[in-house]
């Protein structure tokens, strides 16, 4: 399941994430999700990773989102959770959804710590494409639905309540505020497809969401360009 997890099925990728943090002390309850998990595979076999032909430049949708400590009684206690997917040309590519490090101290903090990792996986995606002779567009745009993150890379929050919070000579801090690699757009939450990747969903918002990644998110790209 956890091939499946990272290599097609992002859908399953945040559930996969949190049965592994019990591997440790597994239980019956988790036996039971990892049954529950296999049982949705089997139902959605026909489920499939499909992208556009396009005759121009590659388009790429970069997304991040995190909840802020949202699974306390799971064995990393209080620590948030980040959700990044890249898309190529309407098909995902790359998606992460894994705990972050440390405790953040609010929502902001959280998403920060994930545009941060957003950040890395889209250079070394952009680094890697460019090695490949394809032209990449710099600096590559990062989707988030935290205007705290947004203005933090931006460098526009010099009176933020986050002072002290991050040491802004920090590798990972300064390449986040490299404006020639990166740029954070507010994006509306009920657009930020990385959310399936950061906490469990009702099943209405769920398929919402995996429809809103499966080739049907046409609509909502066009809002978040002109945002």
């Amino acid at each position: 399941m956890n091939w499946f997890a990272n290599r097609t099925r992002y859908d399953i990728s945040h559930s996969m994430s949190r049965l592994s943090q019990h591997l440790e002390k597994p239980t019956k309850g988790c036996m039971a999700a990892a049954r529950r998990v296999m049982s949705y595979l089997a139902g959605t076999v026909e489920m499939t990773l499909t992208a556009d032909i396009t005759a121009g430049d590659d388009v790429w949708d970069q997304f991040v989102d995190s909840d802020h400590a949202g699974d306390r009684k799971s064995p990393t206690g209080t620590r948030s959770h980040t959700g990044v997917i890249t898309l190529l040309n309407g098909m995902p590519v790359m998606w992460k959804s894994n705990k972050q490090p440390v405790t953040s101290v609010s929502s902001a903090a959280a998403e920060i710590h994930a545009l941060g990792d957003a950040v890395r996986y889209s250079n070394c995606m952009g680094y890697r494409t460019e090695e490949m002779g394809i032209h990449v567009e710099w600096p590559r745009k990062i989707m988030i639905d935290n205007a705290s993150a947004v203005s933090f890379q931006h460098k526009t929050n010099a009176d933020s309540r986050l002072g002290g919070t991050f040491d802004n000579r920090e590798d990972w801090i300064v390449n986040m505020k490299d404006k020639s690699k990166v740029n954070g757009v507010k994006v509306n939450t009920i657009y930020n497809m990385s959310d399936i990747l950061t906490k469990c969903h009702a099943p209405a918002t769920f398929n919402k969401l995996v429809g809103l990644v499966q080739g049907r998110h046409e609509e909502f790209v066009v809002t978040i360009c002109l945002v």
